[in-house]
C-alpha cells in the first residue's frame, strides 16, 4: 500500500468515526469534558461486543435491551477506539432523564 493510499485509509476510519458520534458529545469535548456520559447503541447486543467495549474504555455498563446499547462512561481519550467498533451503530449523549411532573389541578 503506498503512503497515499494509506494516509486515505486513515482518512476515512477519522471520518467515519466521528459519524456516528452525537454532536452533543462533541460540544462537551469543546467545553473542556474528559469524562462522558454516554449510549452506545449496537448492531447486536452481545457478551461478547459488551466485553470488547469495556476493553475499550467504557466504565459504569449498564445495558439497555430495548434499543439494542448499553449506557456508561468513557474517557475522552478513549472515544474513537469505542466508535471504531464495527458492531457500534452510533455514540449518544446519555442525557439526563427526569419524569414529568404530574398535571396539577388548580
Amino acid at each position: 500500500m503506498s503512503d497515499e493510499e494509506e494516509k486515505n485509509e486513515k482518512t476515512d476510519i477519522s471520518a467515519s468515526w466521528r459519524g456516528k458520534v452525537d454532536k452533543l458529545i462533541f460540544e462537551d469535548l469543546e467545553k473542556g469534558e474528559e469524562n462522558l456520559k454516554v449510549i452506545v447503541v449496537l448492531e447486536e447486543l452481545s457478551e461478547e461486543n459488551v466485553e470488547e467495549l469495556k476493553k475499550n474504555g467504557l466504565k459504569n455498563v449498564k445495558i439497555l435491551e430495548l434499543i439494542d446499547g448499553v449506557a456508561g462512561t468513557v474517557f475522552k481519550e478513549d472515544l474513537e477506539k469505542i466508535a471504531i467498533l464495527p458492531f457500534v451503530k452510533e455514540v449518544l449523549k446519555d442525557v439526563e432523564r427526569v419524569p414529568l411532573r404530574e398535571k396539577r389541578e388548580v
